[in-house]
């Protein structure tokens, strides 16, 4: 609801530094002794040798998915829980009246009652959607996340466990790939599904004389709108 006040330039750089430290951490000790790298020859890549040492696996199946699993779960149910509580607001702010049969006074004009209910039915609809909304934006994001990381960690975890050759190669092969997909999705989920961002693409391609504006003059004028409509 504020995201321009509360994203600046500054805490941006912070979180993507903090991105690539947390990423660094995940994938360096083999470098320094902790589990091994080898090149596979079915994937012509070096990739980690997950059965030579499981407590490193354990370390990065934690690392790299649960704590970011659950930031998503955390981050996701607490954006849920104020959209709702932000149409509810609206819901309940307004005066839904029975709709009672029409008449008409001297001057023919119908009675304003059943205005006053559609527009109680309007709102209702709009709070219903925009829970709907809140709830399929949720499971499409953490449903891609565990579509596309699910696979490689559960075959992972089985060479962890059992060994090498516990897995077929191939099947080891597809499901690094189905991990990588989750890099694709990204710009989908995040970018495409914002009205915004579908917007400023169009204008981009289209050469809209919106997007011909300076972004900065732009991100001013959104911010000094939110800062007057917090106001408000």
């Amino acid at each position: 609801m504020v995201y321009p006040i509360k994203i600046t330039g500054n805490r941006a750089a912070v979180a993507i530094v903090y991105l690539w430290l947390h990423s660094l951490v995940g994938c360096l000790p083999p470098l320094f002794g902790w589990s091994t790298f080898e090149f596979d020859h079915f994937k012509k890549t070096c990739t980690v040798a997950w059965y030579r040492d499981a407590s490193y696996t354990a370390f990065w199946v934690a690392w790299c998915c649960l704590i970011p699993l659950f930031a998503m779960l955390v981050c996701y149910g607490l954006i849920f829980r104020v959209a709702r509580h932000k149409a509810r607001k609206v819901h309940c702010g307004t005066v839904v009246v029975v709709q009672e049969p029409t008449s008409c006074n001297r001057n023919g004009r119908k009675n304003s009652t059943a205005s006053v209910s559609s527009v109680g039915s309007r709102r209702g609809l709009i709070y219903a959607g925009s829970q709907c909304k809140a709830l399929v934006t949720i499971l499409v994001v953490v449903g891609t996340f565990l579509m596309t990381w699910g696979p490689y960690v559960v075959v992972i975890c089985s060479e962890a466990v059992w060994g090498r050759g516990s897995v077929s190669p191939g099947l080891e092969t597809m499901v690094s790939w189905l991990s990588f997909v989750s890099a694709a999705c990204h710009p989908l989920i995040y970018g495409l599904w914002n009205k915004t961002v579908r917007k400023e693409l169009l204008g981009m391609c289209c050469g809209d004389r919106h997007y011909r504006e300076s972004f900065i003059s732009r991100h001013r004028k959104s911010r000094l709108f939110s800062v007057s409509n917090r106001i408000t």
